[in-house]
Parts: C-alpha cells; structure tokens; sequence
C-alpha cells in the first residue's frame, strides 16, 4: 500500500512540474509577442487593467481611466507646441556652447556627481492630521535616488537627493491648497527654502483629489516662489493612495522638476517629448498594460517610464536621453547646489569632520549665511567665515591628527605649509600634485602668497583669502554641479 501511495504522490508532482513548465511557457511566449500584437487586439489583452472604481483621499472615480481623464494624476501645466520650440531651440544653443566649451565635445556630468538638497514642507490640518513621518520622508529620499540611480533599472543618472530640512505647518486652507489657487501661493511664500538648485517637497491633500504637481525649471526666472512639487501625503510610501502610494508620484514630478515631459507629450508625433529613445505615446497608460498607441512609429509604448501615468508598481525607469535632457536642463536653469546654504554647511561637516552635521549645528551655521539675505558679498565672506570655523574646530583638529596630516600640530594656528596641503586635501579632495595640477606649482604659487602675508594681505593673501579662493575655484565648484 506505501508503494502505491508513493508512486501516486511521485505522479502528482511530475504533473505538477510540467503544468508549471508550460503556464511559465506561455507567459513568457505572452510576454515576448506582446509586442507584436495589433492595436485593435491590444484592448482586449488589457482587459482588467481597469477593472473597478479607484478611490484616493476619499475622492472615488468610476475607473482607472477616468481619474486618468480627470487630471489628478499631475495637474503639472501642460507646455503648448509654440513653448514647447522656444524651450527646445533654447536648449538645443546651450548645450552646443557646453560642448564648445568643453574642448572635447563632451559636457554631460558623471552619474550620482549632483547632489541636490530637498526641503521637505508637510502641511497638516489645524488638528494635525496628515502628517508624514520622518521615516516616510526617509522612504521617499531612498526611492528617488533608486529611481535616478538606475538601481529600478533605468539609466543611472547623475542626481542624488539628500533631505536637508522639515517644516511641519497646521493650516488647513494650506492643506487643502490645489494647483494654481490663491492658497497654494501663501504657503509658498511662507515656507519655500534655498535658490533654484534647491528641491522644495511639499506634501498636502489638495482638496481636488490630486495626486501632485510640479513646476518646470524655465518656470524659476519669472516665479521662483513657486518652484518646487506638491505630492498627496498618501502617495509617499506607507501611504493609503493605492496603487499611487510606492513614491513614484514624487519621482515623477521631480522629473518635471528637471525639465521632462510626459512621455505621451505631442502623441503620435516624432518630437513628442523632446527624448529621442522614449517611443512615441498616444494617450497616457494606465494600469501596467502591453501596447502600442502609435504603431507607425518605432517601439512600444514605454508603460513602464516615470514620466507616464501607469500605476507605480508599473514604473521602474528613466532612459538615457532622459538623464541627458534633465542634467542639461539643470544646467541651463537651476545653476549650483553648493550656492544652498544648508547644503554648503552640510558639505563643510563632510568634508571637514567626516559626519552628517547634527540638527542644531545645521541650523545655526547655515542661519550665518541666511541672515545675509540676498546681499551677495555678505553672503560670500558669511561663507568664508563658516568654513574658516570648521577649520578651528577641535573635532577636525583631531580629524588631521589621526589621519596624520599635521604632525606635530602647532597650536594655536597650522603652519603655512600644512594649511595649503589641507586645503588641497579637504576643498579638493585631492593632493597638491595630483591631476589635473602633476605638480608643486599652485601649491608653491599658494604658499608663496600666505608666507608674503602681512596684516590685511589683499583679497588672496592671508587665511581668509586663501579660503575663499578654495570655496570659489572652479575645482571646488565642479565636485558639486558646474
């Protein structure tokens, strides 16, 4: 009886096994002819994509489809065709002077090479409800810099996001604010942080239902309060705003942030979004659908690029003319992320102490700065000064001592030499004669400037000087954007 027994299970299993086999089969053979199935068949294939009423923030709509047809997916303004040219033709002169530039031709920056600061603002109702978590504002920083990375699967880009401050505000007019509305301009206006090259996140719960929106970087020149993108709370991740709720809505709005258009942008068109290998796209998707809107054109629709309306499960990737757009467009419009106060002191712990700054000390050397107002030469001597502090701090005193830069160290100044070489070391993270210098002459050129100091010494003659033509080169500012 065992016997029989164990070969009936033995059976069972081997049937099993090839059942398995042939359903994995047929959906990759599925999967691989999709594809090429015609768009009249596409429709049926795609049944169940939108299969039932959707309900976010307590606004339900009858389907899929429909809240796509409504506008809550991004209530970003869209770009006419005629402002559509004017900003291709803008771009198209500023990247042929990069080149120029360049000397090689090349002028595209590294992938992860820029940082960009991100102020969160979470706007609650006057009873405190719908706030967001410092672990879910974590959460959304983690799934920007997979998404931007190419850890999803996409292009890696050269953006990274860094959280640098939170703003928690109850005013329920403010958290209720949607696209456009008087509301939306007072809580900018009250709370927006640091210059063009500064991310300001705003999240509320649009009294319109409204997923998030964003403004476009050529936006900034005529109405820099209002830069920056507002996202639902919900759709951060941990939130209720299923299936919107992973934190691609952020994602995808940055994206605007940065200068890309929706991926259905112009339809069926061969300039369509300006991105020459993101295929041409009737209509936004929906769901995470196969198909092809645009069959006498090349490729398929790219269902699963941020830049379209698929759910966010759907969405893994930014192409490589994507990361080239945005990176030019970062260029052209939102200049140097160095130039952000928090993130300059941010930058003066790193290099100086090796840490992320603690809470208290962010806020008080970056409102060094910030008092300047927009007073240009207060703000760069502020700089200086900042930076010149650091170099005092007992902390990195020990810093060098141990990584043996200053031995002895000659208290309560460096001498000359050291401080040049640490000046190399830390502003440059490199050593005097390392490329592109192979040599001792800027350092000599340096030192020969410190050691003929007298009091005063000029503009670049004594510690101060020498400090900020560090913090000004074009070396220095390059490790951060430009």
């Amino acid at each position: 009886m065992k016997k029989i027994i164990f070969r009936l299970t033995l059976l069972l299993c081997a049937a099993s096994l090839v059942l398995m086999l042939t359903a994995r089969d047929f959906s990759t053979t599925a999967a691989n002819n999709a594809s090429t199935i015609p768009s009249t068949q596409l429709g049926q294939q795609n049944k169940g994509q939108d299969d039932g009423p959707v309900t976010i923030n307590g606004h339900t709509w009858a389907s899929k489809k429909v809240f796509i047809e409504s506008g809550a997916r991004c209530a970003t303004p869209p770009v006419d065709e005629a402002k559509q040219q004017e900003i291709q033709k803008s771009l198209e002169e500023f990247e042929a002077r990069r080149s120029e530039e360049s000397g090689t031709g090349e002028f595209l920056r590294a992938p992860g090479s820029v940082t960009i600061p991100v102020y969160f603002h979470v706007i609650r109702d006057s009873n405190g409800n719908g706030d967001v978590s410092d672990s879910r504002l974590d959460a959304q920083i983690n799934v920007l810099n997979a998404s931007f990375s190419g850890q999803t699967g996409g292009a890696n880009t050269p953006f990274r996001f860094v959280k640098v401050e939170t703003t928690r505000t109850n005013n329920t007019s403010w958290y209720f604010a949607s696209q456009g509305s008087f509301e939306e301009r007072q809580m900018k206006t009250a709370l927006r942080r640091g210059g063009p090259y500064s991310l300001n996140f705003y999240t509320n719960s649009s009294s319109d239902g409204l997923l998030g929106w964003a403004t476009f970087p050529w936006d900034y020149s005529f109405d820099p309060t209002m830069d920056g993108v507002v996202c639902l709370n919900a759709s951060l991740p941990g939130g209720s705003a299923f299936p919107y709720n992973a934190g691609d809505t952020g994602t995808h709005e940055i994206g605007h942030w940065l200068g890309l258009y929706h991926t259905f942008q112009g339809g069926c068109s061969t300039t369509n979004d300006e991105v020459s290998d993101t295929p041409a796209e009737a209509s936004p998707a929906f769901g995470c659908p196969f198909r092809d809107s645009c069959p006498s054109l090349p490729g398929t629709d790219p269902v699963e690029n941020f830049m379209d309306y698929s759910d966010d499960s759907c969405m893994f990737r930014f192409t490589n003319g994507q990361s080239t757009r945005s990176d030019s467009m970062f260029l052209q419009y939102r200049g140097n992320p160095i130039d952000d106060a928090r993130f300059f002191v941010r930058q003066q712990y790193l290099d100086f102490l090796l840490r992320e700054p603690d809470a208290g000390g962010l806020g008080f050397w970056a409102g060094q700065i910030t008092q300047c107002g927009t007073n240009q030469t207060c703000i760069a001597n502020k700089r200086v000064d900042v930076s010149r502090a650091f170099w005092q701090s007992s902390e990195f005193r020990q810093q060098a001592r141990t990584a043996n830069m200053l031995n002895p160290f000659p208290p309560p100044e460096y001498n000359n030499g050291q401080f040049i070489d640490l000046s190399y070391r830390v502003y440059l993270q490199r050593a005097p004669n390392d490329p592109p210098d192979n040599n001792f002459d800027g350092y000599n050129f340096w030192l020969g400037n410190l050691n003929g100091c007298t009091n005063g010494g000029g503009d670049y003659g004594c510690y101060h000087g020498i400090v900020r033509a560090f913090l000004e080169s074009i070396e220095y500012r390059k490790r951060f954007a430009q």
